[in-house]
Parts: C-alpha cells; sequence; structure tokens
C-alpha cells in the first residue's frame, strides 16, 4: 500500500513539472545554458547578464511565460506561448541579447 501511494504521487509530481532547457546568449556568444524542473504555477530565476534577469514560470501543461527584468530601470518584459520554443531578443547598441527556451 505504501508503494502504491508513493507511486501515485512521484506520477502526480511530474505530471505538474516539466523540464526546461534555456540558453542565453550575449552577441552572439553562449553565456549560458541552464536546464531546470520548473513546477506548475512557479516562476524560476534562469540567470541574468548584465542588468537582466531571466525567469520561467510553468503556466499550465503546455504554456510557459517568460519574464525579463531589467533592474535599472525597474521593468519587465514577457513573452509567452503554446509551442515547444519561446524566444526573447533585445538589439540595442551595447548588446544583442537573446534568450530561448524548450521544454
Amino acid at each position: 500500500m505504501k508503494y502504491l501511494l508513493c507511486l501515485s504521487l512521484l506520477f502526480s509530481y511530474s505530471a505538474f513539472s516539466k523540464d526546461v532547457s534555456c540558453v542565453a546568449k550575449k552577441n552572439l556568444s553562449e553565456v549560458w545554458h541552464k536546464k531546470t524542473e520548473v513546477q506548475l504555477g512557479t516562476k524560476v530565476l534562469f540567470g541574468s547578464i548584465d542588468q537582466f534577469k531571466f525567469y520561467v514560470k510553468n503556466i499550465d501543461d503546455s504554456r510557459f511565460e517568460l519574464e525579463v527584468l531589467d533592474i535599472n530601470t525597474p521593468s519587465r518584459q514577457y513573452a509567452s506561448g503554446d509551442g515547444k520554443e519561446i524566444n526573447w531578443t533585445l538589439w540595442s547598441r551595447k548588446a544583442l541579447i537573446d534568450f530561448n527556451c524548450e521544454h
């Protein structure tokens, strides 16, 4: 009986979380590549580049949201989608920053 309870908890946990892999690039060079599990309804900090912090939120089974916090302004930018991939790009005179996630 305990075995069945543990097994059902394991399957229910995995049903509400997804593996997400994100790559951050600055001026076309990879800064970091991180893969982590994001649980349903939670927001995970993936990393930062310059004044930007990058978060990923698991909205539901197939939708994710990217949140980019600019701590200098302070302001937030969002990108979301139903597909397997979500992208955010900043092009300025100082840098080209690209943040790409797949689930």
